[in-house]
């Protein structure tokens, strides 16, 4: 991956969705708090089912802050916030998918890399 890579447009079921990347710092946070819930060799996702519901919550509102529909406006796709949706706010398998998505694209540059021991 091109670490100068500021989006990426991926399909989820139907629809392509715009994520972009956040800020260092942010990406950081976001790496701390779902490694700290990872077991060692297990899929980066599946520690987000141990976070608290507070934890989790954080983690969900910050990724999708860089999540977007592509809409189609007059032959232009345009981004909409993923959250301004309704078939993805009321859509809980919508909504854990596209949080999945976006927490990896921020976190691929840190599982490229061995962890510190």
């Amino acid at each position: 991956m091109d670490l100068r890579e500021t989006f990426k447009d991926l399909p989820v079921g139907d629809k392509t969705y715009r994520l972009t990347k956040m800020t260092p710092r942010t990406a950081t946070w976001l790496y701390a708090v779902v490694s700290a819930a990872a077991r060692e060799g297990e899929p980066i996702v599946n520690a987000l089912g141990r976070l608290t519901e507070q934890e989790f919550d954080q983690v969900q509102t910050v990724a999708l802050k860089h999540a977007f529909a592509l809409d189609l406006r007059e032959g232009i796709e345009v981004p909409v916030p993923a959250l301004s949706r309704k078939d993805v706010a009321e859509n809980p398998a919508a909504l854990y998918e596209l949080t999945c998505i976006a927490v990896l694209y921020n976190l691929t540059p840190f599982l490229a890399v061995p962890a510190p021991k």
